[in-house]
């Protein structure tokens, strides 16, 4: 019957939630009732196997019976509250400006641009900042290697799929790239990433059987041998 009621689960941050919907409600209507849940807005949920009986990933538009749902199985959720990118954004506001290189121009006397590293008053901004920074080393860098920074939104992981596992958001040979890279440089993902934010839900225990990733297998992955074995934290 078109008003029997659906119930839908999604996980989030390892909770499972039972979203209560009906067969003529659209995803977007859908989409809310998860921020309601959650208070993870629409536009930063990312869901995981959410497809359409036609294989395509759905739009707002798309009504739940057209969705290809599986019984008992959880549609996995990607996604931050408002207040936690609120505080981030704070953060940032606060931070030290930053000097784009490109809007530099050459000192006068020489076209060397490593010359500013001698002007004072970059010494002393450099200097306040190395004072007031806390480095917390999770991975101790190899002698004679460079780091490699690599973002996780749509290099490492393809996160705009319509995926059903999180292992299947992976980009192409990443495995095999990621051991490429080790033998010249240690890697690690930005600094203003939220990796364990980003796979929270993708716990290698509780999620094995879903081929689930560990928060801590990427990192461990950045720093793969040459056969695979990790050498991050455990």
């Amino acid at each position: 019957m078109a008003d029997e009621g659906v119930v839908i689960k999604f996980k989030w941050r390892s909770t499972i939630y039972d979203i209560v919907t009906h067969p003529q409600e659209s995803v977007d209507g859908l989409r809310r009732k998860v921020e309601a849940a959650t208070s993870v807005q629409p536009k930063r949920q990312k869901l995981l196997g959410l497809k359409g009986k036609d294989g395509k990933a759905p739009t707002d538009a798309t009504l739940v019976k057209d969705l290809a749902l599986k019984a008992n199985v959880p549609i996995m959720m990607l996604g931050a509250p408002e207040e936690n990118i609120a505080a981030l954004d704070a953060q940032a506001e606060v931070a030290p400006a930053v000097q784009d290189d490109f809007d530099l121009d050459p000192p006068a006397s020489s076209l060397d641009p490593r010359d500013i590293r001698d002007e004072p008053g970059v010494r002393e901004r450099l200097a306040r900042r190395v004072a007031r920074t806390e480095v917390k080393v999770l991975q101790a860098p190899r002698p004679g290697k460079k780091l490699l920074v690599l973002d996780i939104d749509y290099t490492l992981f393809d996160l705009g799929s319509s995926a059903e596992r999180a292992d299947q958001l992976a980009r192409p040979f990443l495995h095999h790239f990621l051991t490429l890279a080790y033998a010249h440089y240690d890697g690690m993902p930005p600094p203003d990433c939220d990796l364990v934010g980003h796979l929270h839900e993708v716990d290698r225990g509780e999620d094995a059987g879903a081929g689930g990733l560990h928060p801590r297998a990427v990192q461990a992955d950045v720093h793969a041998g040459p056969h695979g074995h990790g050498h991050g934290a455990p």
